[in-house]
């Protein structure tokens, strides 16, 4: 097989270029992703508007579903991806076949592009959300929360690459989603306690799933030490979330990640419906 004329890092800039010229020219699309997270941070904002503390019910479940429901928005919100990324596929075949660039430096192209837009997006709707609501005050747990939805964000659209590079028609690739979203919705701790699985589900369940991990991260994030919600520790362990700390979860976010990059650029090099 023929190598590629030019250096890797020549053909992620010259695809970075032209992504950034595709960018500007829809810029509608670019506008509305934003807009469209701001909406719903306001949305969810005006639902949870500055919730209570205290030793009160709804102190607690509250905040668990406006965190659940953050998580659920950003793997749902990044579905429109799949159209365009199964569009741009067969000119990535005909570019790749004709050795212009090769797989890593296209997949490398898309990581780059959707980094600085995803993390804008993210950081715009949490700053709006985390206020409106009423979340736990300080920076740093501020930051905690930003850092755990930009890593559901860019996952998200990972799997969507994924997706749409071993589908082959767009209804193929939609039909795989509630799949993931059964085992992502189902395990994630929030609509079933995971002490109260079936230890035939409870044993393999919550662990593939990165909604538990992102949701209990977010959980613990506010839950735990902090003294205007003296009933967390209660709710935690009903919960089963007091075996792991939030650093150790917020670093398990990381392999999951990980592991659909390399999904997604594993299905570009072997799979190819032309």
């Amino acid at each position: 097989q023929r190598a590629c004329a030019t250096s890797a890092r020549n053909q992620v800039t010259v695809l970075l270029r032209r992504g950034l010229v595709v960018l500007s020219r829809d810029s509608v699309a670019t506008v509305f992703a934003l807009v469209r997270h701001v909406a719903v941070s306001v949305f969810f904002g005006t639902i949870y508007l500055h919730l209570s503390t205290g030793s009160g019910f709804a102190a607690y479940t509250n905040r668990m579903g406006v965190l659940y429901f953050n998580t659920v928005f950003f793997i749902v919100s990044n579905l429109q991806a799949l159209p365009a990324m199964l569009d741009q596929r067969l000119l990535f075949y005909r570019e790749r076949g004709a050795r212009a660039y090769d797989t890593f430096a296209y997949w490398m192209s898309v990581w780059l592009l959707q980094v600085p837009v995803m993390a804008t997006n993210v950081l715009v709707y949490a700053a709006i959300l985390y206020h409106m609501v009423g979340l736990r005050p300080g920076a740093a747990h501020f930051f905690y929360f930003y850092y755990v939805l930009l890593l559901m964000s860019l996952w998200s659209v990972q799997l969507a690459g994924f997706v749409a590079s071993i589908a082959e028609s767009t209804q193929a690739a939609l039909s795989y989603f509630p799949i993931v979203m059964f085992v992502n919705v189902g395990f994630a701790g929030y609509l079933i306690f995971l002490p109260r699985f079936p230890a035939w589900l409870g044993n393999w369940g919550p662990y593939v799933s990165i909604m538990r991990f992102a949701f209990q991260s977010l959980v613990l994030n506010e839950f735990q030490g902090n003294a205007a919600l003296p009933e967390a520790g209660v709710y935690l362990a009903n919960m089963g979330f007091t075996q792991l700390s939030k650093t150790a979860t917020a670093l398990l976010l990381l392999p999951f990640y990980a592991f659909f990059n390399v999904a997604f650029l594993g299905a570009l090099h072997l799979v190819n419906f032309e």
